[in-house]
């Protein structure tokens, strides 16, 4: 039972994280100046505590599929912080954007059809939408504002309520 405590609360943190990058960089995104490089800060904090929530839950708790979820998102935290710091483009983060949604088509049938857990689920399928779009934005057939609002309503409704409602054992 404690075990399972710490898990959800973990994931709930991890998740916490994710809704407040893409809040952050939703925000960002949507001013006429966007302040990349401090998004990117932001986003290697977030990428820090993910890699190491996925070490501690792959090695300490011996949750494979929790570890390779954290550990996804930890990698693309650490290449769009590094990327937004330093000015690259941003054609390789839409690049591994669309290799993580498809990776997460995994994890949505797993959510569904294994574990019958129907809110990460629901995250799930938004950060495959949220993850072609951004696909799509490196390929200039989404606009950067458009990209923010998305990632700032996703941030929202897609990470903060089921980040919450892990915390609040509704979940």
């Amino acid at each position: 039972m404690i075990k399972m405590q710490w898990v959800e609360s973990l994931v709930g943190m991890i998740l916490y994280l994710f809704g407040a990058n893409f809040f952050v960089l939703g925000m960002s995104l949507m001013s006429n100046k966007p302040d990349l490089k401090s998004s990117g800060v932001f986003c290697e904090a977030a990428a820090i505590f993910n890699v190491v929530a996925a070490l501690y839950a792959a090695t300490a708790l011996n949750l494979g599929t929790t570890a390779t979820f954290a550990l996804t998102f930890g990698v693309i935290w650490v290449a769009l912080g590094i990327i937004l710091i330093k000015g690259y483009g941003l054609t390789p983060v839409g690049d591994y954007s669309l290799y993580a949604a498809i990776g997460m088509i995994w994890f949505l049938y797993a959510f569904i059809a294994l574990v019958h857990n129907y809110l990460f689920a629901y995250a799930t399928t938004l950060y495959i939408i949220t993850f072609i779009a951004i696909f799509l934005m490196t390929r200039g057939k989404v606009s950067l504002k458009a990209l923010g609002w998305l990632l700032i309503v996703f941030g929202i409704i897609g990470v903060l309520v089921p980040a919450l409602m892990l915390f609040m054992g509704l979940a």
